[in-house]
């Protein structure tokens, strides 16, 4: 193996061993996948729609579009230019990202963690409300 490939190796490894710290590639129109959250059972997509419009809302995000399956979302503070789209089902949510921190691609994952958490939180309740 060549000296400068083993190098290459090694540095996609390191990239890879990081996980989630800077952007990798991803879906050029969603952004790089950013993760999941489970959604409790018995709800309706339209249900899921308002617990993530709603969980959006309470962390200061601003809901850029809603559709059947997918909303996204914009937030922008000090250096951060954060957009993310969530696509969900009435199972699961997964996050995409097309964040950028001082002009750098990179995932908010502080912010990421507090909505997931919220999103979670907030199906469990609206599932046992339900009951």
């Amino acid at each position: 193996m060549f000296p400068s490939l083993r190098i290459l190796g090694v540095l996609l490894l390191a990239g890879i061993l990081a996980g989630g710290a800077v952007l990798r590639a991803g879906d050029p129109v969603r952004g790089a996948f950013a993760g999941g959250v489970k959604i409790t059972d018995g709800l309706n997509a339209q249900q899921v729609q308002m617990i993530i419009v709603e969980s959006a809302a309470g962390r200061g995000w601003t809901v850029l579009s809603r559709d059947a399956g997918k909303v996204t979302l914009k937030l922008d503070q000090d250096f951060w230019s954060a957009k993310l789209t969530l696509v969900y089902t009435t199972r699961d949510v997964q996050f995409y990202s097309n964040s950028v921190f001082g002009g750098r691609p990179k995932l908010p994952d502080a912010w990421l963690k507090s909505l997931k958490q919220d999103i979670a939180a907030k199906s469990g309740l609206w599932a046992l409300s339900k009951r």
